[in-house]
């Protein structure tokens, strides 16, 4: 018989007569990200080495701004003037890489005869100085364009040379610009929980589980996939504004919704929203916020929770312990098919099946729910990530009516759903087939 004729036998589907705190500028709360650092050649317009680099200052008199960036131990950037916050990390590293691109030659020999002013040189349009940890600096000048628009004269270390126009634009933001936009600065993947209360103390907790999430509070079960791109998308939010008030002297008014929590391995943040703005621990300032943004914490929680039974990845579960009445079995994924404890290698066809079994348990969803039965499952099936089955890991329970329907649980869980997938008889056949092979 084959796998496939098998799985269509055992795998049955039945008719059911019933029809599954503010830390207000503490910097050093904030962790760094790593974007790498630009690269070095001998025609980097700066010869410091990038490593080295630990301070960035920007002046364009014209406009009467002046922009300090200092880099700290741990790799992060942050702002000391025109306010002192965190600097964004994609704007530095946009203006680490203009100052170490190629993107110049040296300049015309008639610019020799020329004076600065002619220039743009004196005054200069922009200036940049980069400082190194040594105590090294170079200082870029920048001027006039030229007639084609393709260059600008300016600078360097007192040098003449002919730069690139397009080098300019990651240097001359406006100082809002080079503030951190991020409202919680982890990236999203190193996050592993969020527990959401909410001004009347009602608690939405969730928690990553492998490529997804999973609803730990008000009650437990996985969360709908559909919902997950509304984390995803309030983990990644980026204010629109920021303010220049500082929370300890500025408060925010209005009405407070409720406090966030981002629990990351090795940092974590707390998040208050109130109507007029968001405040943040390990910022000094005010934020706003959109409220598309953060829709996820506003919904019922009960629409959150997904009609899968199980949160698991078929992808990386690596063994199934089965359990029917007296037959009990450890199957464990191997490159070449399942092999069963103190069997040995599975035959193709049982190796199938329990490909079939774990796919079925991990697409299996709810429809019409029910309290879970008093009596004690019919059969069990654990899907473990480790190559020993711990106790806690998720498992699909079942019982049999008396009518030969079926209902399906997760272990732990309060409810239970019917199931049109004979669990029960799947087992059954497996553990017969597997006795005709000893």
């Amino acid at each position: 018989m084959t796998s496939s004729r098998l799985i269509s036998i055992v795998l049955v589907l039945v008719a059911l007569g019933g029809g599954l705190w503010y830390a207000l500028g503490a910097l050093e709360q904030h962790p760094s990200i790593d974007l790498g650092l630009p690269g070095k050649s001998e025609r980097s317009l700066i010869h410091l080495e990038p490593a080295d680099l630990d301070r960035l200052t920007i002046e364009q008199p014209r406009f009467n701004l002046s922009v300090r960036i200092e880099r700290i131990g741990d790799g992060s950037w942050r702002l000391l003037d025109p306010v002192q916050d965190w600097a964004e990390p994609v704007a530095v590293l946009s203006a680490l890489n203009a100052l170490y691109s190629q993107d110049w030659t040296d300049a015309p020999a008639d610019w020799s005869e020329q004076d600065l002013q002619a220039l743009g040189l004196e005054p200069a349009e922009l200036a940049v100085e980069v400082r190194d940890a040594n105590g090294a600096t170079q200082i870029l000048r920048v001027g006039a364009s030229d007639y084609s628009g393709r260059w600008r004269a300016a600078q360097l270390d007192g040098k003449l040379i002919r730069l690139g126009e397009g080098l300019t634009s990651p240097l001359t933001r406006d100082s809002d610009s080079w503030r951190d936009h991020r409202i919680q600065p982890l990236p999203p993947p190193a996050i592993a929980r969020v527990i959401w209360t909410s001004e009347q103390g009602e608690v939405l907790s969730l928690a990553r589980k492998g490529n997804h999430w999973q609803v730990l509070q008000p009650y437990e079960a996985p969360l709908d996939e559909r919902q997950e791109a509304f984390v995803e998308r309030m983990l990644g939010a980026r204010t629109v504004a920021l303010r220049r008030e500082r929370l300890a002297e500025f408060p925010l008014p209005g009405e407070r919704f409720g406090t966030l929590e981002v629990i990351g391995a090795k940092a974590s943040f707390q998040l208050d929203l109130f109507e007029s703005g968001l405040a943040a621990s390990h910022r000094a300032y005010g934020m706003d916020w959109e409220a598309d943004d953060f829709q996820l914490l506003f919904r019922d929680p009960e629409t959150l929770r997904s009609p899968r039974l199980l949160a698991i990845d078929p992808g990386h579960i690596v063994t199934l312990r089965v359990e029917r009445g007296s037959d009990d079995g450890v199957f464990r994924r191997s490159s070449g098919g399942w092999t069963l404890e103190g069997f040995g290698p599975l035959p193709p066809e049982e190796s199938g099946f329990l490909d079939e079994l774990l796919d079925r348990g991990a697409r299996i969803e709810g429809n019409v729910w029910q309290a879970v039965p008093d009596a004690p499952p019919a059969g069990r099936v654990r899907y473990a990530i480790s190559r020993t089955p711990r106790d806690d890991a998720p498992a699909l329970i079942w019982w049999i009516a008396v009518d030969g329907s079926q209902l399906a649980a997760a272990e732990g869980a309060n409810r239970a759903t019917p199931t049109e997938v004979n669990f029960d008889r799947a087992v059954a056949e497996l553990f017969t087939r597997i006795a005709a092979l000893r």
